[in-house]
């Protein structure tokens, strides 16, 4: 096979949902080209289909128990050294810069700090226009401004800053888009370099802020499709791939706490008697109709109190990492590390609970029956169970097994699933299974999600890639070892993706 140039267009949380009624209506000529010429399919992410998740897994091939962690927080990449994982998980692009192939890594989320590669790398993510976020130094001057936004958008999504209007914060992140593209155009087109990669971010913070949306969307796609020709006409004979590390689709309407669920079921296990147990619910039952936005700021205010109390006490000195810029963690991370804590929960008679919003953890040291028998019989019974109306809650089941391998994946949950899109999974312990989601000024701001939407987008046009049109479901694994194969570069063993080989000439 004849080796091209390959440019991969990221577009965090690209959708079909999305692009693919605007493309028909001939409102993305770009995307419509590549649809009627080349292939195109639905990516599905990783789990969980978080960004840093599915990102690392896309371009090491490897599924999260192999680079070992569970997940992580996207907006906790200022305190995440991402590079420790390529230590012994090499990204495509260092395995293609064996090969003396030169790439241009330009804006990836989970790249910074910018680490030595055969190239030059953008980082993105968490950085500001202060940071070292080049690697060489030196590529910092050719694309100097790219992060002069970044503040201000930590700012927005910490709610340490507002904007007066929705035109003001569309234009925000319009504007943003179309300022990075020019920086980094002629970066894209450079003949020296063989792979590039590029990521939109601001697409994510659109969606959720604006979904449902169809002139805003509208109009941030058609830029967006713009800069996709612009990247086609100015790369005649490469390769082009676009996708995304996730779905989006509209905001769950419905909570499930899974607690709940678990303790009605006998898995889950309180302390105290019947009237400490009542209060541990009824204090979770008063916390759920706070709205979500205050709920976890407040709350998760109240467990870092504690924990500095706690950490004083035992004379314990917090690290803090050296960075240029800091900004005060958002209230998703503080609902993260809320929901990972269980107040009155009794951990030495508890059989199962959940890890977070796509888990359940089988604590094997407190079974007194056989753990697989257990364990089939929660996921049977997470496959029939229904809402008070009847709508099925859970809409995908795993053992672990089933899509994790390696040296860490007893640290991962034993069952593995995402629910229905209606339902939002929460580590709250009320008395009720669900309950519909409090709507609030500030709630309202988040109208898109993604955290439970695997179904993200694929498409590829080029001088390697077959008019193969739609070839169905493929997963984020299969795309470096595929982008290998297209090089000539011989695909590591460990590897858990596979070649598309129906897309390829």
């Amino acid at each position: 096979m004849e080796k091209h140039k390959t440019i991969v267009f990221g577009i965090d949380g690209g959708t079909w949902i999305s692009l693919k009624p605007l493309a028909e209506k001939g409102l993305l000529p770009a995307f419509k080209k590549i649809l009627d010429k080349g292939s195109h399919g639905t990516l599905m992410s990783s789990i969980p289909c978080r960004s840093s998740t599915a990102i690392i897994s896309f371009y090491t091939g490897k599924n999260p128990a192999k680079w070992g962690s569970l997940d992580f927080s996207c907006f906790d990449c200022d305190v995440t050294r991402y590079d420790k994982i390529r230590i012994n998980n090499p990204a495509i692009w260092e395995i293609l810069g064996n090969y003396g192939l030169k790439s241009a890594i330009l804006n990836l989320p989970t790249t910074h700090p910018p680490t030595p590669v055969e190239g030059v790398m953008l980082s993105g993510f968490s950085v500001s226009e202060k940071d070292e976020y080049t690697y060489p130094k030196e590529f910092k001057e050719r694309v100097r401004g790219f992060h002069l936004g970044r503040e201000t958008f930590l700012k927005l999504i910490s709610g340490e800053k507002t904007m007066e209007g929705e035109k003001e914060l569309f234009n925000f992140f319009l504007e943003s888009a179309k300022q990075k593209y020019q920086i980094i155009r002629n970066v894209i087109k450079d003949a020296a370099f063989d792979f590039v990669l590029f990521w939109v971010d601001e697409s994510d913070a659109i969606q959720h802020d604006f979904w449902g949306e169809e002139e805003y969307l509208s109009r941030f796609f058609k830029e967006i499709d713009k800069n996709l020709n612009d990247v086609m006409e100015n790369n005649p004979d490469a390769n082009i791939i676009i996708m995304s590390d996730h779905g989006f689709d509209a905001v769950p309407i419905y909570e499930f706490y899974p607690k709940s669920w678990l303790k009605k079921e006998g898995y889950l296990k309180l302390k105290g008697n019947i009237i400490q147990q009542w209060i541990v619910q009824a204090i979770n039952n008063f916390l759920i109709k706070i709205p979500g936005a205050y709920r976890y700021r407040y709350l998760g205010f109240l467990y870092y109190l504690l924990d500095s109390i706690k950490s004083i006490i035992n004379k314990k000195n917090k690290k803090e990492v050296n960075q240029p810029f800091k900004i005060d963690r958002s209230w998703r991370l503080k609902k993260h590390s809320s929901e990972s804590k269980a107040m009155g929960v009794d951990w030495s008679k508890t059989v199962a609970s959940n890890h977070d919003f796509w888990g359940i953890k089988i604590f094997k040291e407190n079974l007194k029956r056989d753990y697989e028998e257990v364990r089939s019989e929660i996921m049977k019974k997470m496959r029939e169970l229904k809402d008070k109306n009847g709508e099925k809650i859970i809409k995908y089941v795993w053992k672990r097994e089933e899509i994790f391998s390696g040296e860490g994946v007893e640290k991962f949950p034993d069952i593995a699933y995402l629910p229905n899109s209606k339902f939002l999974p929460t580590g709250f312990l009320p008395f009720s299974l669900t309950r519909k989601r409090s709507i609030t000024r500030v709630a309202k701001v988040a109208r898109g999600g993604h955290m439970i939407i695997r179904e993200g987008i694929f498409l590829a046009f080029g001088p390697n890639i077959k008019n193969a049109g739609d070839i169905g479901e493929l997963n984020v694994l299969d795309l470096t070892p595929t982008i290998l194969s297209m090089f000539n570069v011989s695909i590591p063993e460990d590897m858990d993706g596979k070649v598309i080989k129906e897309i390829i000439i």
